[in-house]
């Protein structure tokens, strides 16, 4: 019996660990897998350090770049510390009206990814500066990466043309 519920066990975790690709946990540290949640969605990418000018423009055009079906979601990547979470979602909650915020257990550099569950979010995209984006709906993702966003100093109009550029470019190609 006891055979047959260790077999169960690894059966499950490689099931689990096989589909879950997109993963982050929520302040409660329960695992949340980005691919079953209900689309379309904007997810903010953030980790200290960061371009905290960046945070305050991005937050200024949120609102050009999405319409009201989109959820706005930051990942935050940060230590386990529930203090640090908690002060760093108050500090984005500033400049972004977002739903909800989960979180990438790493150092900034680095991401722990989770044996059990699989990759993080944060290495499923390469998201290595932030802020860097991703727009999640029903047809494609179009990640948006710092460089692209902020390497040009662009001001408010242009990054909404870029991005907008970005969504339609590959709603295109699909």
């Amino acid at each position: 019996m006891q055979k047959i519920i260790y077999i169960f066990l690894f059966a499950t975790v490689f099931i689990i660990n096989s589909e879950a690709k997109n993963i982050a946990y929520n302040i409660r540290n329960q695992i949340i897998n980005f691919d079953s949640i209900q689309k379309p969605n904007l997810i903010i990418f953030y980790q200290n350090p960061s371009c905290s000018s960046c945070i305050k423009q991005l937050g200024r055009i949120i609102d050009s770049v999405t319409n009201k079906y989109f959820r706005i979601f930051v990942v935050i990547k940060t230590n386990q510390s529930a203090l640090a979470k908690k002060e760093t979602s108050i500090y984005l909650k500033k400049y972004i009206n977002f739903s909800e915020a989960f979180y990438v257990i790493g150092d900034g550099f680095t991401t722990k990814s989770d044996t059990t569950f699989g990759k993080t979010i944060f290495d499923n995209f390469n998201v290595v500066n932030t802020p860097s984006i991703l727009f999640n709906d029903f047809n494609s993702d179009v990640f948006i990466e710092y460089r692209e966003m902020f390497g040009y100093d662009f001001n408010d109009n242009e990054l909404i043309t870029l991005i907008k550029k970005k969504m339609k470019s590959k709603r295109q190609n699909k």
